[in-house]
């Protein structure tokens, strides 16, 4: 008799597991199935008082040789995003007017990272300089 109930219990926790293990099985398959997305570097750009920055110039570097790879300007929300992406690392390097300008630590791009979702930027305001006067002179001839 005691047999029996421990082998009703142990029936019941393999009938309860059971379907777990089918959901589990199928959710992996569905992010197994998932195509590769393109190899790409995505972010937001905002200043210190959480503000979006709207035309900000982002460059995309390769750190190889430190040349040029592409170039984009954030939109209407802050925004830029780089697709079509070759393996390798890249830094970015964004400048707007009147903040200083902002480098990225490495971004390694390859089959096993083809995405980054850079966390939010913050560029800092820029060193403001206040002239005290403009003194202008002429000559007569």
């Amino acid at each position: 008799m005691i047999f029996m109930r421990n082998q009703s219990k142990a029936f019941k926790i393999l009938q309860m597991r059971i379907p777990a293990l089918f959901i589990v099985f199928f959710l992996s398959m569905r992010t197994i199935a998932q195509p590769v997305a393109a190899k790409s570097i995505a972010g937001t750009v905002k200043d210190i008082h959480n503000e979006i920055i709207t035309g900000a110039t982002v460059r995309l570097m390769k750190m190889a040789d430190s040349s040029f790879a592409k170039n984009e300007v954030t939109n209407e929300t802050g925004k830029f995003y780089f697709n079509n992406l070759s393996t390798g690392n890249y830094q970015l390097i964004i400048t707007g007017i009147g903040f200083k300008e902002y480098h990225s630590m490495p971004l390694s791009i390859d089959d096993l990272h083809p995405g980054i979702k850079l966390p939010l930027i913050v560029l800092l305001p820029g060193k403001s300089i206040e002239l005290k006067g403009v003194t202008v002179t002429s000559y007569c001839r």
